[in-house]
């Protein structure tokens, strides 16, 4: 039968074989399939095919297949047409239903309830178009024929255009569980590292460098030692000093240090008029300070972002330990010097180098590489992932539409703590300054009430699930070196999207 259809049928007619269909009528579940849906200019026609030898009795008014029972394929044909009917909606054009049997022939009385004019058999399969165009007019009882706009809706209905997209929140819930296994599982085979008292831990972006120290520290603390974590970058300080309140343990900016310790120790600490006044004169205080009153030394030292420690500022730091036995731990990576400060670490007899990257997913750990300085080499376990997208805008109206979208795809899937927009800029500066619903405060962000905006370099040590790094421009000292863009692209845990200017800059992901 679908030969002959396809054989004899002009281009005038639309198939549809074999459609299944699905009903829930007064809460009963109920489904079937039509083995042929024709459309035609003048009309829709159900097609019920049942092939082999066909018996109907009279007597017992049953049907049977091959010698086997089978159900009336008239009512099957009806039935299909009340459900096809439901799923176009409200129409009143010409449809009506058929049967055929291809492999028999017709002989005798028929069934009640069926008509010749609705019954195919093996001697109409030479003229199928001349049986079905009358069966159409015969069931059109004054209907109309379907306009040319109900034929396409039809045929959109019957087919439609649909999509199973991946749902972003479960891709990124599954990403984030295997890189947090991968965190831990780096966190237990490197504890055995805090056995020796004083160590240099060089590791690449996203190897667990914060989170290592971290808990080196809580374990100091716990253990009763006085402990000091120390760091560069102001917000991170926060974030750890919010998220881990401890007995013994504080954390603070080296310029923090200087400052708390000198006002605990009575020593004025009048900030200087100009830049140069915070390269040394933090130190210098906090010696005195801790001249004055010794016994606010700490038990243990633990250092985070070692790379932006000025050289002159470790005589200082160290000074902060009650003796030269007290643990001490520094973590770096020269890769992340975006101040470009001289890389003049204190000489411990022990080292070791972190280089399997647990925080990113692979292709945006591969991208971050390609704009690393130097040859360090990465070991990458992690999920696999998405790669970057990178948006090209030509203006700022462009870019600020860009963002806006971006956002709203982001919220749409993810919880506002997981999401940080980074910039070489403040936000007056930014493309975000028109941006509502954006937060600049830390702690807001933490507890879900917006998405973060941030420079790239206040976000230093901190990362999130997804990133959106905007405002990005070409490579130059004053807005965003090569070194600040590699920072940024490894906050992004598994979603990464940036919008620039620089088409260069996707040529050089290799996005």
């Amino acid at each position: 039968m679908a030969r002959a259809l396809g054989e004899q049928l002009g281009s005038d007619w639309t198939v549809f074989h074999s459609y299944p269909w699905l009903s829930n009528r007064s809460g009963r579940m109920q489904q079937g399939e039509s083995d042929f849906i024709l459309l035609h200019p003048r009309g829709l026609l159900l097609l019920e095919v049942k092939g082999g030898r066909i018996a109907y009795d009279c007597d017992t008014r049953e049907w049977a297949q091959n010698h086997h029972a089978m159900k009336d394929p008239f009512d099957q044909a009806r039935r299909g047409l009340h459900f096809l009917w439901d799923l176009v909606g409200e129409s009143d054009f010409v449809r009506g239903y058929a049967v055929a049997f291809p492999e028999c022939r017709f002989l005798g009385a028929l069934p009640p309830g069926v008509l010749r004019s609705i019954l195919v058999d093996s001697d109409d399969l030479n003229h199928l178009e001349s049986r079905l165009l009358p069966m159409l007019t015969d069931w059109g009882q004054g209907r109309p024929a379907p306009s040319k706009l109900e034929a396409e809706r039809i045929r959109k209905i019957l087919l439609p255009r649909c999509q199973f997209i991946p749902d972003l929140r479960h891709t990124l819930a599954e990403e984030e569980r295997a890189l947090h296994q991968l965190t831990q599982t780096q966190l237990e085979t490197l504890t055995g590292l805090f056995s020796m008292g004083r160590l240099l831990v060089e590791g690449v972006a996203g190897s667990g460098k914060t989170l290592l120290a971290l808990q080196r520290a809580l374990d100091l603390a716990q253990q009763g030692q006085k402990t000091l974590f120390l760091c560069y970058n102001r917000n991170l300080a926060l974030d750890l000093r919010a998220a881990h309140q401890r007995e013994n343990l504080e954390f603070m900016t080296f310029h923090e240090a200087c400052h708390q310790l000198c006002q605990r120790a009575g020593v004025a600490f009048q900030i200087g008029s100009n830049q140069d006044w915070w390269e040394t004169a933090p130190a210098e205080l906090l010696l005195e300070a801790l001249d004055a009153r010794p016994e606010l030394r700490y038990d243990a030292l633990l250092v985070d972002e070692g790379q932006d420690f000025r050289s002159t500022w470790w005589v200082a730091a160290l000074s902060l330990l009650k003796h030269d036995g007290c643990p001490c731990y520094i973590f770096y990576d020269p890769e992340q010097n975006i101040y470009k400060t001289e890389l003049d670490l204190p000489q411990f007899a022990g080292r070791f180098r972190l280089r399997q990257n647990c925080r990113n997913t692979r292709r945006i750990a591969r991208s971050c590489q390609k704009l690393q300085s130097g040859s360090a080499v990465w070991q990458m376990h992690g999920p696999e992932g998405r790669p970057p997208q990178i948006e090209l805008a030509a203006n700022p109206q462009l870019a600020l539409q860009a963002v806006q979208r971006q956002l709203r795809e982001l919220q749409g899937n993810l919880r506002a703590e997981a999401v940080a927009v980074l910039s070489p800029y403040s936000q007056s500066k930014s493309v975000c300054a028109q941006v509502g619903n954006l937060t600049t405060d830390l702690a807001s962000w933490r507890r879900g009430e917006a998405p973060l905006f941030s420079t790239i370099r206040s976000f230093k040590g901190l990362e999130a699930t997804a990133i959106l790094l905007v405002d990005v421009p070409e490579f130059d000292e004053k807005a965003a070196t090569r070194t600040d863009v590699y920072v940024a692209l490894t906050r992004a845990r598994s979603e990464l999207r940036i919008i620039t200017s620089n088409a260069a800059l996707a040529d050089l992901l290799g996005v």
